[in-house]
C-alpha cells in the first residue's frame, strides 16, 4: 500500500517526450549523435519510440512478489539464485550483472534502477572494472526506472545510449517524488539508488524483499561482479545511515522482508 503524498511514482510519458525538446535548447542535436556515434537518430524518431517504449501505468506491479538485489559482496556468500528466480519481479541497481554469478543471484533481471549518471555517461573502465557500454544497450526485456532530478543532459543522452541495440522500455521517475524520495534519508544528500528501488517497488504496490544491501559495509566488497578504484570506494554523498535505519525500521514493521 502505497504512503507517498504525490499522485504520481512514475513521470507520464508527455514529460519524457519533452526532455527532447528541452535537449534541443541547450545543446545541437548533431553534436549530441556525434557524441554517441555509430548510428543516427532525429529528435522525432526519438519521440516516435519512446512513445511505443515509455511506460506510465503501474498497475501490473500490484501485489506481485519482488525482491530487490544490493550489489553487495555479500549476495555471493551463498547460493540463493533458485529462490530469487521464484519472485514475480528480479530488480538489480545501475550496472549489476548476473550473468556468471546465476547460483547466487538469479538468471534474470526484469527492472533495472539506474541513476541518470550511469544511465547517460560512458563510465571509466579504470573505476568500473566490468563496465561495457553494450550490456544495458543490448539486454532484453528490461525495464529500465530512471532516477532524475531534471538532468536532461544525462537523460535524453541516455535514451538513445540505451534505445538502440535490445527491447528495452523505459520510466523515468516523478521529479516531485525523486524529491522526496532524497528526503526520506536526508535534508541534504540525494538518496542512493539501491534506496530508491525498494521504496519505489514498495509504493508500486510490490510485496517487497530485499537481498545484499550491506550499505557500504567496508568489511563487504563494494561491488559482486567488479573491481572498483579507489575514488568510486571512498566519494559518495549519501546518507548511508539514516537510509540503513529507514529500511531496517520498514523491515521490522513488516513492510518489507529480508530474503
Amino acid at each position: 500500500m502505497s504512503t507517498h503524498p504525490y499522485d504520481k511514482i512514475l513521470a507520464t510519458k508527455e514529460y519524457a517526450l519533452s526532455l527532447v525538446d528541452q535537449y534541443l535548447e541547450i545543446e545541437p542535436w548533431d553534436t549530441l549523435m556525434n557524441n554517441i556515434g555509430g548510428y543516427y537518430m532525429t529528435p522525432d524518431d526519438l519521440k516516435d519510440i519512446l512513445n511505443e517504449r515509455y511506460i506510465e501505468n503501474y498497475f501490473e506491479f500490484r501485489e506481485r512478489t519482488c525482491i530487490v538485489i544490493g550489489n553487495s559482496g555479500s549476495v555471493i556468500d551463498n547460493k540463493r539464485g533458485t529462490e530469487i528466480d521464484d519472485f514475480d519481479i528480479v530488480v538489480r541497481n545501475n550496472l549489476a550483472r548476473y550473468e556468471g554469478f546465476e547460483k547466487y543471484v538469479g538468471n534474470r533481471t526484469d527492472i533495472r534502477f539506474l541513476s541518470h549518471k550511469t544511465f547517460g555517461n560512458f563510465l571509466d573502465k579504470k573505476e568500473f572494472s566490468s563496465y561495457d557500454k553494450d550490456y544495458i544497450p543490448t539486454s532484453k526485456k528490461h525495464h529500465l526506472m530512471i532516477r532524475s532530478v531534471g538532468n536532461v543532459g544525462s537523460v535524453v543522452p541516455g535514451f538513445l545510449f540505451n534505445i538502440y541495440g535490445g527491447d528495452n522500455v523505459f520510466s523515468v521517475l516523478d521529479l516531485n517524488y525523486n524529491y522526496y524520495l532524497d528526503r526520506l534519508a536526508s535534508e541534504q544528500h540525494f538518496c542512493t539508488v539501491g534506496f530508491s528501488s525498494v521504496l519505489t517497488m514498495l509504493d508500486l504496490g510490490c510485496e517487497v524483499s530485499v537481498y545484499g544491501m550491506d550499505f557500504y559495509d567496508p568489511a563487504k566488497k563494494f561491488h559482486y561482479f567488479e573491481e572498483n578504484s579507489e575514488r568510486v570506494l571512498n566519494s559518495h554523498n549519501h546518507s548511508i545511515k539514516q537510509e540503513k535505519d529507514y529500511i531496517n525500521n520498514l523491515i521490522e514493521i513488516g513492510k518489507i522482508k529480508v530474503l
